[in-house]
């Protein structure tokens, strides 16, 4: 038998990564809205459990995004993808450097 490989992924929301036993299948699209709103219908011809609307998310995410759309579907959205993650945490460390350098600059 081969090795199992400790295969991670990450929550779609904020990027921890998460082992298997830690995901949390969560609707991009939330279960209540698609079922009722037109608008979302539209975006899942498949219905509510098409694969498209279904991301990994860490229990944390899970429970804050509740049936909450807005910007929490634009992070589902673009946290799906490894570039995103590549670009958003090397960014977020500039700038939080840049801005504790002026708030010590002007303390």
């Amino acid at each position: 038998m081969g090795k199992k490989r400790n295969t991670l992924w990450r929550c779609c929301y904020c990027g921890k990564k998460l082992k298997k036993r830690e995901i949390e299948v969560d609707h991009l699209i939330p279960v209540y809205k698609a079922k009722r709103q037109r608008h979302w219908q539209k975006k899942l011809p498949n219905g509510v459990n098409d694969k498209t609307n279904l991301v990994a998310a860490c229990r944390h995410c899970n429970r804050m995004k509740s049936s909450k759309t807005g910007l929490w579907y634009v992070r589902g959205l673009l946290g799906q993808h490894q570039l995103y993650w590549k670009i958003i945490y090397p960014l977020t460390l500039v700038i939080t450097t840049i801005l504790l350098g002026v708030i010590i600059y002007y303390l």
